[in-house]
C-alpha cells in the first residue's frame, strides 16, 4: 500500500486522451527509485491462468451416440414445427372470434362485425 502511495506520487500524471487521434502519441518510459526494495524477486499476485484446450480429435463415434444425437436433433425439429403451427392456428383462432364477436361498445341491434 504504502509502496503504491510512493509510485502514485513520484510518477508524471497520466494525460487526458484526447477524442480518438489517428496517429498514438509517443510513449514516456519513466524510472522511479523505490528505497524499501532489497533486490529480491518481486512478488506479485498470481491471478488463475486461463487454459486454453484445443478441441477434442474425434476419434471412432458409437452408433449409440450417433442415434441419441439425432434423436435429439429430430426433438428440435419437431418441437420449432408444433411451435409455428400452434402460432398459425392461434392466429387464425384471433381472427375468427373478432369476425364473430361484436366489436367493444358495438350498437344495439346492430349486427356484429
Amino acid at each position: 500500500m504504502q509502496q503504491e502511495r510512493l509510485l502514485a506520487e513520484t510518477l508524471p500524471p497520466i494525460p487526458v486522451r484526447q477524442s480518438s487521434p489517428a496517429i498514438e502519441p509517443a510513449v514516456t518510459m519513466v524510472s522511479v527509485k523505490v528505497e524499501d526494495w532489497d533486490g529480491g524477486p518481486v512478488a506479485r499476485p498470481t491471478a488463475p491462468m486461463m487454459i486454453r484446450r484445443s478441441r477434442r480429435i474425434v476419434g471412432h463415434v458409437p452408433w449409440q451416440w450417433r442415434l441419441i444425437v439425432a434423436g435429439i436433433r429430430l426433438t428440435r425439429i419437431v418441437r420449432k414445427s408444433a411451435k409455428q403451427q400452434m402460432k398459425q392456428f392461434n392466429k387464425l383462432q384471433r381472427q375468427m372470434i373478432r369476425r364473430v364477436l361484436p366489436r367493444h361498445k358495438a350498437m344495439r341491434g346492430a349486427r356484429a362485425r
